[in-house]
């Protein structure tokens, strides 16, 4: 359930997670199935809701009301891109092709983070929803409470390179979907090293 330092131990640095936290987090979890369901199925009275209510401003030729409702229909896309990328991590996990540049960048984006490094030109293939979920939960704990979010990877030919911050909870998480999807995630003095 844990993860490894650099010379292949259990990692003595971070405490063992908590199971209790990990048992919480699963619960939640059992809930994401009927909780996408249901955002969808609201979602999709919302977009029709905006759609006549679009119909009614362009009739009326209320420009206030057109702008409001092209916000709406923004951020309602916006809610719905997340929803489908949050779905994609309650499917079956299929290893995918993916470039390694690509992982880093769609979790750093996820996460709200900059992330700055030379990153390869290697394929890795993962389980791409689950792979981009974790790291992107690496990444924001890496910066942290930082206001910059920005942090500098290192990256080797198959393995990228993070600064720790991350709690015993996440990285046993991660440890666990990287471990799924071939590779190893192990802990040194100051970062989490991710191997294929």
């Amino acid at each position: 359930m844990d993860h490894l330092d650099e010379e292949g131990r259990p990692c003595t640095r971070h405490a063992p997670a908590s199971l209790d936290a990990l048992l919480a987090l699963a619960g939640v979890g059992s809930r994401a199935a009927g909780f996408q369901h249901d955002a969808a199925s609201k979602l999709q009275g919302l977009v029709m809701a905006l759609e006549e209510v679009g119909e009614r401003a362009d009739v009326l030729g209320d420009t206030q009301l057109a702008v409001a409702v092209a916000e709406a229909r923004t951020a309602v896309s916006e809610l719905t891109s997340q929803l489908q990328a949050f779905r994609a991590l309650t499917r079956p996990a299929v290893a995918t092709a993916i470039p390694l540049r690509v992982l880093l960048a769609r979790a750093a984006e996820r996460a709200s983070v900059q992330v700055r490094g030379e990153i390869p030109a290697v394929e890795l293939a993962v389980a791409m929803a689950e792979i981009i979920h974790v790291t992107a939960l690496l990444l924001d704990a890496a910066v942290g409470a930082s206001p910059r979010r920005e942090v500098e990877v290192v990256c080797g030919a198959r393995s990228f390179a993070i600064p720790a911050g991350a709690t015993s909870e996440v990285i046993a998480i991660a440890a666990a979907a990287y471990r799924r999807s071939g590779g190893e995630l192990r802990c040194t003095a100051t970062s989490l090293v991710v191997t294929w």
